[in-house]
């Protein structure tokens, strides 16, 4: 839709505004189409990511990009190397300059005086004295030696936290197993109390034997539910070490350590 020209004005300003507006809504829809274009390949790849079953690979792949606690120690190494590269400055010389003047002096009682005093001065900031005492060369090394130690403590975070990070895969996988195990309990004990109560209406067992069906049932019924609640548990957990804040959706375990196949 084309803007009217209105009267009175110069038609080169009004093509002039005219050209403009075409320009920023020209400028508007490329921004619209770039960003639907990143969200577009964003959300499949995270999509992807929830929905498919981590593998202990995965999991520590994940857990050395986004773990909270190597991000701690990530961000105390960066800390340190900062640390380092002030220590190693060393301070710029500082050279000062100030002029003033008086009015209770009269320079013409004199050849050569002034009224106007000038003064200059130059510093190295305690430099060379830290050169020379050794104090410098002692802020790098404590420096350095701090650097080090955050650098072994990454280090040991990823061991300790790796290995836990193992555990609890593990552990996620064999509350998954044990909760199959259970729903296939479930079922025989379902299907048990169904023949053992068509036997009872035949007349075939007695009521004790239907009530001693019935409480397995409900027994393997609680084991479900345990099963579940274990296995919620050990996801919630896993995702917290992986640097998730809540369990996403989809989130599941492989089953490559217990080398189950389906």
């Amino acid at each position: 839709m084309l803007t009217p020209i209105r009267r009175g004005r110069a038609p080169f300003a009004a093509l002039k505004e005219l050209s403009d507006h075409r320009i920023a809504r020209a400028f508007r829809r490329m921004a619209a189409a770039v960003l639907l274009g990143v969200f577009a390949a964003i959300e499949p790849a995270a999509a992807q990511e929830r929905a498919a079953a981590i593998t202990l690979d995965e999991a520590l792949r994940q857990f050395r990009t986004r773990g909270f606690d190597l991000l701690l120690a990530n961000a105390s190494i960066a800390s340190a190397e900062g640390d380092v590269t002030a220590a190693s400055a060393i301070a710029n010389p500082l050279l000062s300059l100030s002029r003033g003047s008086t009015s209770t002096y009269d320079p013409t009682q004199c050849a050569g005086c002034s009224s106007v005093s000038i003064s200059a001065a130059v510093t190295d900031q305690f430099a060379i004295s830290d050169a020379l005492s050794g104090k410098h060369r002692l802020r790098v090394r404590v420096a350095r030696a701090a650097l080090e130690a955050a650098k072994h403590s990454r280090a040991d975070a990823e061991r300790t936290l790796g290995f836990t990070v193992k555990q609890q895969v593990l552990g996620a996988e064999l509350a998954k197993q044990a909760l199959t195990f259970a729903h296939e309990a479930q079922r025989i004990t379902t299907e048990t109390l169904d023949l053992v109560t068509k036997r009872y209406t035949a007349g075939a067992v007695s009521e004790a034997d239907v009530a001693r069906a019935e409480v397995q049932k409900l027994e393997a019924d609680q084991a479900v539910d345990v099963a579940e609640q274990s296995l919620a548990q050990a996801k919630a957990a896993l995702a917290f070490l992986l640097g998730y804040d809540d369990v996403p959706p989809g989130f599941d375990v492989a089953d490559d350590l217990l080398g189950v196949t389906p």
